[in-house]
């Protein structure tokens, strides 16, 4: 089965505080674990080879921000998270080679070291009602981290190098909140979020990328006399149509092709669910 995968868990605790009517400071600190999984198809003439390669690691970062109240109930904040750097360890194996290829099945150790972006941010909060809130934000991810992943093999093998080229992003997104009642609250909005693929990085075929809209809707519940607050979010992404062209190097020094291909139509929707516990 040829596959993806990048699974992340993020601990993050934070503390805020607020200096006087106007003006809040918060921080915090972040621990990441990743686990990425990824597979190729090895194209030999006759029966498909297999590569898969795997890795975890923790990386850890911090956040930090500001929030300006104005007197009218306007608030406008600023936000930074840094780069969080992975050293992943792990194992790449490859399967199903045959003939003269077939010595260039096993497993042999990997090893890539790779900088997840910083993000810097500006959000505003502006009261139309007292009831009605507009919402926007701007943000930027440094995605020009990603250049190269120089990916090192054990068992002699060369290094495998995966060329990205990306390139820093822009998000903006606007959207509402209505606040119903003392339990209920409301928000939707519309996203829009620039890919770091560009024409000069060329889409890697694991992650067809390209520029993202979408559209998304929510609600929160504040039970009467509980310091817990639910949440609920959906959204759904369309992804602009996405072509690759590019050499892709299968066994490192050994297997080599071409691929060109085209993505159309490529959506997503997203559920998501929140409890915070105030105190």
């Amino acid at each position: 089965m040829i596959e993806a995968g990048l699974t992340v868990i993020d601990i993050n605790p934070s503390i805020a505080y607020r200096i006087n009517g106007n003006l809040s400071i918060g921080a915090g600190l972040s621990a990441q674990h990743i686990e990425t999984k990824l597979s190729e198809a090895i194209y030999t003439g006759g029966a498909d080879g297999l590569a898969e390669i795997q890795g975890s690691n923790w990386g850890y970062g911090y956040n930090m921000g500001l929030m300006y109240a104005f007197d009218g109930g306007a608030k406008v904040s600023f936000s930074f998270r840094s780069s969080i750097q992975h050293k992943l360890d792990g194992t790449l194996k490859t399967s199903a080679l045959t003939g003269d290829l077939s010595t260039n099945n096993g497993t042999v150790s990997a090893k890539t070291s790779i900088d997840l972006p910083e993000t810097i941010s500006i959000n505003t909060a502006i009261p139309i009602t007292p009831n009605l809130l507009l919402l926007a934000t701007a943000a930027q991810t440094r995605w020009s981290r990603f250049e190269n992943i120089r990916i090192t093999l054990g068992g002699n093998l060369p290094d495998k190098v995966i060329t990205a080229n990306w390139q820093d992003t822009w998000r903006f997104s606007l959207g509402s909140q209505l606040k119903l009642n003392q339990r209920w609250i409301l928000r939707a909005g519309f996203l829009w979020d620039q890919s770091p693929v560009s024409n000069k990085s060329n889409p890697l075929p694991h992650i067809p990328d390209s520029d993202r809209f979408s559209i998304h809707v929510g609600a929160s519940y504040i039970p009467a006399f509980s310091p817990w607050h639910f949440d609920i979010a959906y959204a759904h992404i369309d992804i602009d149509k996405v072509k690759i062209d590019r050499t892709i190097e299968l066994v490192p020094g050994a297997v080599s092709d071409r691929l060109v291909g085209q993505y159309n139509n490529s959506q997503a929707n997203v559920v998501a669910s929140q409890a915070s516990y105030l105190f």
